[in-house]
């Protein structure tokens, strides 16, 4: 059974039942990236189909907006484009800085999602051991209108670990890279999606203005400003797929799966 041609079939089937009865809603997505290289690991995508997803984007309506202005719908209701996107990056790679001057180009000013403790992270739960990047190259891409976010400390499971730990990836990796940017750390991403009620409420406590899980939810007012869902973006995705997978029919039918499945959606579709 070909799991990526079923998926594809269903993405494109409630893709074109949303151009039929949603064409008029209002969409908010964040889409989530990691690694942008052809080293063909599962979550790199290269240069230049990066810059095809982003034509893509601009050819559907969409707008590019800033963490600042979803920060603005979401605490106080401010109005955004009918069709917007936020994009972010998780990790830091090296290869971030082979993609800045094209997102100069184009006026997008993602979020780059960093570890404080790149010396001592856990490469285990990182899943591979690609080069990161310098506090100089941190600070290159903010001065290119990136905003940086915290990612925490080493990349652990934050839902297992012990309170002076939490803290270490919540709290003291905002402090660390305030000191590094000279910037307020406004916005953090959990490793791996993975969050709890404690883990929650330490992100909420430490002064983050929003916090990003993977869930599979629509964004709208509503959303919890510390557990906004992101759609991951990887390279078992085709062109011709990639524009349905953020489709609010496709988000709502993966939170279904999810209930059901939990953690095992992932590894069965293989994204």
């Amino acid at each position: 059974m070909d799991v990526r041609k079923i998926r594809k079939f269903i993405y494109n089937l409630l893709y074109k039942l949303d151009v039929l009865f949603r064409s008029k809603a209002k969409r908010v997505v964040v889409l989530c990236y990691h690694s942008i290289s052809n080293d063909k690991s599962l979550f790199s995508i290269d240069l230049q189909n990066f810059k095809k997803q982003i034509e893509i984007l601009k050819k559907a309506g969409f707008e590019f907006i800033t963490a600042k202005q979803l920060e603005g719908f979401l605490y106080e209701n401010k109005d955004l484009p009918s069709k917007s996107v936020l994009i972010t990056f998780d990790d830091g790679y090296s290869d971030m800085i082979d993609v800045k001057n094209f997102l100069v180009e184009e006026g997008i000013k993602p979020i780059l999602f960093v570890l404080s403790d790149t010396r001592n992270l856990d490469r285990g739960m990182l899943g591979n051991s690609k080069k990161l990047l310098e506090e100089n190259q941190i600070l290159e891409l903010a001065q290119a209108g990136w905003d940086i976010g915290s990612h925490g400390a080493k990349h652990r499971d934050l839902t297992t670990l012990a309170q002076n730990s939490l803290t270490e990836e919540v709290q003291d990796s905002k402090t660390r890279l305030e000191a590094i940017t000279k910037t307020q750390i406004r916005y953090f991403s959990y490793p791996k999606g993975r969050y709890d009620k404690e883990t929650l409420d330490l992100v909420k406590n430490s002064q983050y203005k929003l916090a990003f899980s993977m869930d599979d939810t629509l964004i709208t007012g509503k959303t919890s400003k510390f557990a906004v869902p992101r759609i991951g973006i990887d390279q078992s995705h085709t062109l011709e797929e990639f524009i349905t997978t953020f489709s609010p029919s496709v988000i709502i039918f993966r939170g279904f799966l999810k209930k059901i499945l939990g953690s095992k959606l992932d590894k069965i579709l293989n994204i």
